[in-house]
């Protein structure tokens, strides 16, 4: 029985050509280079529809301004790269679009209270630690995940399912023996 070609597999499973011990360092860095496909507002509302709609002639309709989100889905862009998200680079555009645009919402005075909903239900949530009867108190406490250094992340929902996706799709090589 013949040995399988290691460099053939490795040439089609990851893009690697490059076998000398400079290129096997490039490789193991983990960094990645390329351009990501087209991504547009209808590509993000189809994953998270309470943002707004994108009707068959173009028009969009939302809680978010059409400028903002396409602002927000072009700094995505070059933030999120296809080469090292892959199968999860949609959701993963679509994560920090949702974030930002959450965030955006919870900073300005929306009119209507359909966006004042959808803001809301993007905040990060907080665990019911205490409660009083008689004076009507209670206490609420985040979690603590251990991404505090990842900032205003941790403000919505989106930015901690961004975040945490982040933590596995940015491991470096790892060495087995």
């Amino acid at each position: 029985m013949s040995q399988p070609n290691l460099n053939n597999w490795l040439d089609a499973a990851y893009g690697i050509s490059d076998y000398s011990a400079s290129g096997v360092v490039a490789n193991a860095s983990n960094i990645r280079f390329g351009d990501n496909p087209a991504y547009g507002i209808s590509d993000f509302v189809a994953i998270y529809p309470q943002f707004g709609t994108v009707a068959e002639d173009g028009s969009f309709t939302g809680v978010v301004p059409q400028a903002i989100l396409q602002m927000f889905i072009n700094l995505a862009s070059s933030c999120i790269q296809q080469a090292r998200w892959f199968d999860l680079w949609h959701f993963a555009m679509a994560l920090f679009v949702a974030h930002y645009a959450t965030l955006y919402l919870q900073s300005s005075t929306p009119t209507g209270a359909n966006a004042k909903t959808v803001g809301q239900a993007g905040m990060a949530k907080a665990i019911q630690v205490s409660k009083a009867v008689d004076g009507v108190s209670a206490s609420y406490q985040t979690i603590s995940n251990g991404w505090e250094a990842w900032g205003s992340w941790n403000l919505t929902s989106f930015g901690q399912q961004l975040i945490s996706q982040a933590s596995i799709v940015g491991m470096g090589g790892m060495y087995i023996c």
